[in-house]
């Protein structure tokens, strides 16, 4: 603590604690239950197929919900149980 009662808080210690933030975000991600954030209509056209029938995947997923599978960056691959794709994770929640 300074003199002022103020914690002492360095530009390293608010790096380190970012990066701890990231690791820990990223990590929790993979095996998540998500839903669908829009319509299947739009969301046929924002999503990029994996394996199976885009359509019928999309599907099931607005209608069950999926797995993410693993993540990319913003993007998220998903298993909808017919198939999976890769979507923004702004589409989902």
């Amino acid at each position: 603590m300074t003199n002022k009662g103020r914690p002492s808080f360095s530009f390293g210690d608010f790096k380190k604690w970012m990066e701890e933030e990231s690791v820990m975000e990223k990590a929790s991600v993979d095996g998540k239950k998500v839903q669908a954030a829009v319509s299947a209509k739009r969301l046929i056209n924002r999503v990029e197929a994996d394996q199976g029938d885009i359509t019928e995947s999309v599907r099931s997923f607005v209608k069950h919900g999926g797995t993410v599978i693993s993540h990319d960056g913003e993007y998220l691959l998903i298993d909808a149980g017919l198939g999976t794709f890769y979507c923004h994770r702004r589409n989902v929640r």
